[in-house]
């Protein structure tokens, strides 16, 4: 438990990318968003689709790497890399799933009329939150796939 595997034990890289870029989509869904809400009419069920959307590709994201380490056979209690690995994706879904619920919350807000172009410290709330998420969740992509791949054993 205690090594490293071996190169060749990895898992595919391409669950990270594809949940990388997915993480983008979840940022940018975000930010049309933010621009569709500063607009002087605001449609709030555009907002609100983009929101959901944008949650959705979030947890995506997540389950994207962690089905794509399970798919290429690691398993939890295989070594100390694959604890880290569902480790890291339990912190990871538990800071996610408080930008979801956020988010929900800013979705009803907007449906009551409650959130606009004036009030929107719920939304902003949420975006600081929710770039934080993203920064994080990146980062631990670079910690789970791209650290192991610079110490691995060839």
């Amino acid at each position: 438990p205690e090594g490293w595997p071996r190169q060749a034990d990895l898992p595919s890289a391409a669950s990270a990318w594809v949940s990388l870029a997915t993480l983008g989509a979840s940022g940018a869904l975000l930010a049309g968003a933010r621009f569709v809400l500063g607009r002087a009419a605001p449609r709030p069920g555009l907002v609100a689709c983009l929101l959901v959307a944008g949650g959705a590709a979030l947890a995506g994201a997540l389950f994207i790497d962690v089905a794509g380490h399970w798919r290429d056979g690691l398993r939890p209690q295989a070594s100390g890399y694959a604890a880290m690995v569902y480790a890291n994706a339990a912190l990871q879904a538990q800071i996610a799933a408080a930008v979801l619920v956020t988010a929900l919350f800013a979705v009803a807000r907007l449906l009551a009329r409650r959130l606009d172009r004036s009030r929107r410290a719920v939304f902003d709330i949420l975006m600081l939150l929710w770039l934080y998420t993203l920064g994080q969740t990146a980062f631990g992509l670079l910690l789970t796939h791209g650290f192991p791949r610079l110490v691995a054993q060839t």
